[in-house]
């Protein structure tokens, strides 16, 4: 059967548009791997490499908590032309015969999958070419999918890592924080006297 992977960023609609986007897809044949909580270039990481035909994020990076989206990646991990994403959008807005959809044994499933993130840490951390042993890191993680990954990430290579906007509740995602609102952080790099400072954004795509 076919496959996809779907993960999402922190926002609190993103449960329910990725168990639509799911659904959709379930509907269409595909068995659907649910990722999770997990930053874009996680989702983009494990797309190419699980086997499956197509990765999509829920999220709207760094802009504002209502706001949100669909960002699709092909087999290999990348994200989709735009003028693929146009005749998407075309063919979601075009009149559609649920006659010729899948049924009964045909209709894909949704498979959580826990490892996920775990998986993204591990091969995070197998690519780098040094240990940061010493570094002191102020990380703002802009209460974002990165808010667990990244301290895990950088504590495991050897940093002394301050974290600051690494506590989402599903609304307050870059609220003042995160790579749009660098004051907070540049605070906090002074106040500690730390080596560098970390800015996400909400999906971690920078």
């Amino acid at each position: 059967r076919r496959r996809a992977l779907v993960g999402r960023d922190t926002r609190v609609s993103g449960d329910f548009l990725a168990a639509a986007l799911s659904a959709g897809m379930s509907a269409g044949g595909f068995d659907v791997i649910d990722a999770g909580i997990i930053p874009t270039p996680g989702v983009a990481y494990r797309t190419s490499g699980l086997n499956v035909e197509m990765g999509a994020v829920i999220s709207a990076s760094h802009n504002p908590m209502p706001d949100n989206g669909i960002k699709f990646f092909d087999a290999q991990g990348f994200k989709l032309p735009d003028a693929v994403e146009d005749e998407i959008e075309a063919m979601v807005a075009a009149e559609h015969d649920s006659s010729k959809n899948p049924s009964g044994s045909s209709v894909g499933r949704v498979i959580n999958e826990e490892a996920m993130d775990k998986l993204y840490i591990d091969h995070i951390i197998s690519t780098a070419p040094t240990k940061l042993n010493g570094l002191k890191v102020v990380m703002d993680c802009s209460n974002g999918a990165n808010s667990l990954i990244a301290p895990v990430i950088l504590r495991t290579l050897g940093a002394h890592v301050i974290t600051i906007f690494n506590q989402p509740n599903g609304i307050n995602i870059n609220n003042g924080c995160g790579s749009t609102h660098l004051e907070a952080l540049q605070a906090k790099v002074l106040e500690e006297g730390a080596d560098v400072g970390i800015a996400n954004d909400g999906d971690a795509d920078r």
